[in-house]
């Protein structure tokens, strides 16, 4: 099933001012205004999903490095909750890394440097899981852009497998 293909861009429209609002809005207020909308357009989680990620990201094109990390932790961390609502399996996990995959490369060029982060800052914050992450990166990935984000997450795909490893052997 391909998630995110056709991604309603009513559901971004929607929740991007609420992301930036000030004051800012609590992820309740997100959250019910996200679900309504997703009924509204009987949306599938996974275009919920990837159309709550892309509002979430909005607005993060004119800061330098240090800001945009910043501004992303924070939003990642107030709004996981939103986030999570839609993450509600692995398929679906994975149709929003193979969306970042073509959102960095292609609408959001300014991201591509921080992907890495991005997929550990939703992999802290309960929306990725470690499964997802590793089956995205040795077969799950999307072809366009593999060059690009592979080495990127190496370090990070080493260290969710090397912490995997440890579990098991403490069991």
């Amino acid at each position: 099933m391909r998630f995110c293909r056709l991604l309603n861009p009513l559901l971004k429209d929607t929740l991007a001012p609420l992301f930036t609002a000030d004051p800012p809005k609590s992820a309740a207020e997100v959250l019910a205004a996200a679900q309504a909308k997703k009924k509204d357009g009987d949306m599938a989680d996974g275009n919920a999903l990837c159309g709550a990620w892309a509002a979430l990201i909005s607005g993060l094109k004119d800061k330098s490095a240090d800001e945009l990390k910043k501004e992303l932790l924070r939003r990642a961390k107030t709004y996981a909750k939103v986030l999570r609502a839609f993450a509600t399996s692995g398929k679906v996990e994975l149709a929003l890394l193979r969306y970042m995959q073509r959102l960095c490369l292609q609408a959001e060029k300014h991201l591509e440097p921080h992907f890495a982060l991005m997929l550990h800052v939703l992999y802290d914050v309960d929306v990725l899981s470690e499964d997802a992450i590793l089956h995205w990166y040795h077969k799950g990935s999307d072809p366009t852009g593999r060059d690009v984000f592979l080495p990127q997450t190496e370090a990070l795909v080493k260290w969710l497998e090397e912490e995997s490893e440890e579990e098991e052997e403490s069991d």
